[in-house]
Protein backbone atom coordinates (compact mmCIF):
# COMPACT_ATOMS: atom_id res chain seq x y z
CA UNK A 1 0.00 0.00 0.00
CA UNK A 2 2.81 2.63 1.06
CA UNK A 3 4.69 1.30 -2.18
CA UNK A 4 1.57 2.06 -4.35
CA UNK A 5 1.49 5.61 -2.58
CA UNK A 6 5.01 6.59 -3.29
CA UNK A 7 5.06 5.64 -6.74
CA UNK A 8 1.86 7.36 -7.28
CA UNK A 9 3.46 10.39 -5.62
CA UNK A 10 6.24 10.34 -7.77
CA UNK A 11 4.42 9.44 -11.03
CA UNK A 12 2.15 12.95 -10.25
CA UNK A 13 5.32 14.77 -9.46
CA UNK A 14 5.74 14.66 -13.03
CA UNK A 15 2.57 16.27 -13.45
CA UNK A 16 3.02 18.75 -11.01
CA UNK A 17 6.23 19.83 -12.73
CA UNK A 18 4.66 20.14 -16.22
CA UNK A 19 1.62 21.97 -14.89
CA UNK A 20 3.32 24.05 -12.31
CA UNK A 21 3.69 27.34 -14.22
CA UNK A 22 -0.31 27.07 -14.65
CA UNK A 23 -0.95 26.31 -11.03
CA UNK A 24 1.16 28.93 -10.25
CA UNK A 25 -0.45 31.69 -12.06
CA UNK A 26 -3.38 31.56 -10.74
CA UNK A 27 -4.46 33.62 -7.99
CA UNK A 28 -5.80 32.27 -4.48
CA UNK A 29 -9.38 32.49 -3.82
CA UNK A 30 -10.29 33.88 -0.48
CA UNK A 31 -13.96 34.21 -0.93
CA UNK A 32 -16.33 33.52 2.23
CA UNK A 33 -16.98 30.23 1.21
CA UNK A 34 -13.26 28.77 1.58
CA UNK A 35 -12.09 28.10 4.93
CA UNK A 36 -8.86 26.30 6.41
CA UNK A 37 -9.49 24.11 9.51
CA UNK A 38 -7.09 23.31 12.15
CA UNK A 39 -9.04 21.24 14.01
CA UNK A 40 -11.59 18.57 14.41
CA UNK A 41 -14.15 20.79 16.46
CA UNK A 42 -14.41 23.47 13.34
CA UNK A 43 -14.34 20.80 11.18
CA UNK A 44 -17.50 19.35 13.16
CA UNK A 45 -19.13 23.12 13.21
CA UNK A 46 -18.77 24.04 9.81
CA UNK A 47 -20.03 20.45 9.14
CA UNK A 48 -23.27 20.81 11.03
CA UNK A 49 -24.31 24.51 9.87
CA UNK A 50 -23.71 23.98 6.13
CA UNK A 51 -25.50 22.23 3.26
CA UNK A 52 -23.43 21.27 0.87
CA UNK A 53 -19.41 21.18 2.09
CA UNK A 54 -16.59 20.11 -0.05
CA UNK A 55 -12.78 19.07 2.18
CA UNK A 56 -9.87 19.18 0.29
CA UNK A 57 -7.22 17.12 2.96
CA UNK A 58 -4.34 18.17 1.62
CA UNK A 59 -0.31 18.21 2.65
CA UNK A 60 2.40 21.37 1.36
CA UNK A 61 5.06 17.97 0.11
CA UNK A 62 2.37 16.91 -2.41
CA UNK A 63 2.36 17.48 -5.70
CA UNK A 64 -1.05 16.60 -6.47
CA UNK A 65 -2.10 18.88 -3.75
CA UNK A 66 -0.56 21.73 -5.65
CA UNK A 67 -2.07 20.84 -8.92
CA UNK A 68 -5.37 20.47 -7.74
CA UNK A 69 -5.46 23.98 -5.82
CA UNK A 70 -6.62 25.72 -8.67
CA UNK A 71 -9.38 23.45 -9.26
CA UNK A 72 -10.30 23.53 -5.88
CA UNK A 73 -10.14 27.73 -6.07
CA UNK A 74 -12.46 27.60 -9.10
CA UNK A 75 -14.82 25.45 -6.90
CA UNK A 76 -15.27 27.61 -4.32
CA UNK A 77 -15.76 30.48 -6.99
CA UNK A 78 -17.54 28.91 -9.28
CA UNK A 79 -20.22 27.02 -6.30
CA UNK A 80 -20.71 29.96 -3.93
CA UNK A 81 -23.55 27.97 -2.06
CA UNK A 82 -20.66 25.22 -1.51
CA UNK A 83 -18.61 25.65 1.61
CA UNK A 84 -15.04 24.55 0.78
CA UNK A 85 -13.04 23.42 3.55
CA UNK A 86 -9.26 23.00 3.43
CA UNK A 87 -7.60 20.84 5.81
CA UNK A 88 -3.57 20.30 6.10
CA UNK A 89 -2.57 17.00 7.03
CA UNK A 90 -0.03 17.79 8.68
CA UNK A 91 -1.89 20.09 11.36
CA UNK A 92 -5.36 17.73 11.59
CA UNK A 93 -5.38 13.86 10.64
CA UNK A 94 -8.51 13.22 12.61
CA UNK A 95 -10.76 14.10 10.26
CA UNK A 96 -8.42 11.90 7.19
CA UNK A 97 -8.74 9.15 9.41
CA UNK A 98 -12.36 8.96 10.78
CA UNK A 99 -13.08 8.62 6.90
CA UNK A 100 -10.38 6.67 5.55
CA UNK A 101 -8.77 8.76 3.57
CA UNK A 102 -5.55 6.98 2.39
CA UNK A 103 -4.50 9.17 -0.47
CA UNK A 104 -3.83 12.74 -0.89
CA UNK A 105 -5.30 14.92 -1.97
CA UNK A 106 -8.21 13.75 -0.39
CA UNK A 107 -11.31 14.80 -1.60
CA UNK A 108 -15.07 14.37 0.87
CA UNK A 109 -18.44 15.98 -0.03
CA UNK A 110 -20.89 16.06 2.72
CA UNK A 111 -24.71 16.69 2.15
CA UNK A 112 -26.69 18.09 5.11
CA UNK A 113 -23.87 16.47 7.12
CA UNK A 114 -23.60 13.28 5.43
CA UNK A 115 -21.34 11.69 3.12
CA UNK A 116 -22.40 11.31 -0.30
CA UNK A 117 -18.80 11.36 -2.18
CA UNK A 118 -14.84 10.46 -1.38
CA UNK A 119 -12.45 10.89 -4.13
CA UNK A 120 -8.70 10.68 -3.75
CA UNK A 121 -5.63 11.97 -6.08
CA UNK A 122 -5.50 14.25 -8.28
CA UNK A 123 -8.69 14.55 -10.31
CA UNK A 124 -10.54 16.15 -13.16
CA UNK A 125 -12.69 18.99 -11.92
CA UNK A 126 -16.03 17.66 -13.40
CA UNK A 127 -15.67 14.34 -10.63
CA UNK A 128 -15.92 16.55 -8.06
CA UNK A 129 -18.61 18.85 -9.16
CA UNK A 130 -21.08 15.92 -9.91
CA UNK A 131 -22.02 15.46 -6.23
CA UNK A 132 -22.19 19.46 -5.88
CA UNK A 133 -25.76 19.55 -8.16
Amino acid sequence: MIKGLIILAILMGGLFLLTKKDASTTEDYTGPNLVNVTSKADFDSILASNHLVLVDIWAEWCPPCHVMKPVINNIAQTHPDVMVVKIDLDREQTVAQEYGVYGLPGFLIFKDGKLIGKEMGAVPEGQLTKYLR
